[in-house]
């Protein structure tokens, strides 16, 4: 990356933050050293561009400050298409329609030139060509609802299979076809997750919400266990160790590397789940623990066969 890109990019960073950026931060996320950024820094102050910097907190720009609307080159174009692509190759309705409206707005904005390049990557670039053959879509149900609620700390409040709910949302995900929400349940006093096309009369109440004093990070929400999960050991071909560890659904505990296989220990408190999940692998996969598992293996094959 050129200097001069790295300091646009460090201003619209600075620029598109809350909270004020440490060097260390920025030296990671451009891969330079610290002198870089203390110089980038010293350059942009000296083109006059307010920053402020707070000890032990870092670097930040001073509020009000704006720098005018950036034009795509491109390469960035093509980035952008690519993952609006993906979007559009969804089976969620709304993700498609708001996908092609972003594509509209930056046609709109573009010279001639990128809009030729913008159809050829609509056309040819193709990602999920299976996903996108399937003609019936589902809703999104209110993921964006949502995730404005976590920006602003707020409290929710819905029917779920006809039960009341209070929620304070933690995090929304995206698995291969739907929506959840997992956040602190108020009825259950513990995390919960809730999947959006289930959810109805979804609300945010006014005054104070649920306040929660534990913190968690994302894969401690995702990959959380609600009761003791069963330890399973398998052996894996090391060539899709990849395609396993990239979609498991069970927290891996460990992993090494013996005779070109990957042996692999995880937790997981759902075998039904797991068990036709691992068909995938077919003769990839071989099962060592639990017996249980393997039971469940050998009479879902025998089902299969029958």
């Amino acid at each position: 990356m050129k200097s001069q890109e790295r300091r646009m990019k460090i201003l619209l960073l600075l620029q598109s933050r809350t909270r004020n950026i440490t060097i260390d931060y920025l030296a990671e996320y451009f891969d330079v050293s610290r002198r870089t950024i203390f110089r980038d820094l010293r350059l942009l102050q000296n083109t006059e561009v307010p920053l402020t910097y707070e000890e032990g907190i870092g670097y930040g720009i001073m509020k009000g400050y704006n720098i005018p609307p950036l034009m795509f080159n491109p390469r960035e174009v093509a980035t952008v298409m690519v993952g609006l692509n993906f979007v559009k190759s969804q089976i969620d309705k709304e993700m498609v329609d708001d996908a092609r409206a972003v594509e509209l707005k930056i046609k709109s904005v573009v010279p001639v030139e990128i809009k030729q390049l913008m159809d050829v990557l609509s056309e040819k670039v193709i990602l999920d060509p299976y996903t996108r053959s399937i003609a019936v879509s589902k809703s999104s149900g209110n993921w964006y609802t949502l995730a404005n609620a976590i920006a602003q700390h707020k409290t929710v409040t819905f029917t779920y299979e006809n039960k009341e709910r209070i929620l304070k949302p933690l995090i929304v995900v995206y698995y291969s076809d739907h929506w959840n929400v997992i956040g602190y349940s108020g009825k259950d006093d513990a995390v919960r997750s809730f999947r959006l096309e289930k959810i109805v009369d979804l609300e945010i109440p006014l005054g104070p919400g649920l306040s929660l004093e534990k913190t968690y990070t994302n894969d401690e929400l995702i990959y959380r266990n609600d009761s003791v999960g069963t330890q399973i050991k398998l052996h894996l071909a090391a060539e899709k160790w990849n395609e396993f560890r990239k979609s498991c659904p069970a927290i891996i505990l460990s992993h090494n590397t013996i005779d070109n296989r990957i042996v692999v220990t995880m937790e997981f408190d759902n075998l039904d789940y797991l068990n036709e999940w691992l068909l995938r692998f077919g003769t990839a996969i071989e099962i060592t623990e639990p017996e249980d598992l393997k039971d469940m293996r050998n009479r879902l094959l025998e089902k299969m066969r029958a």
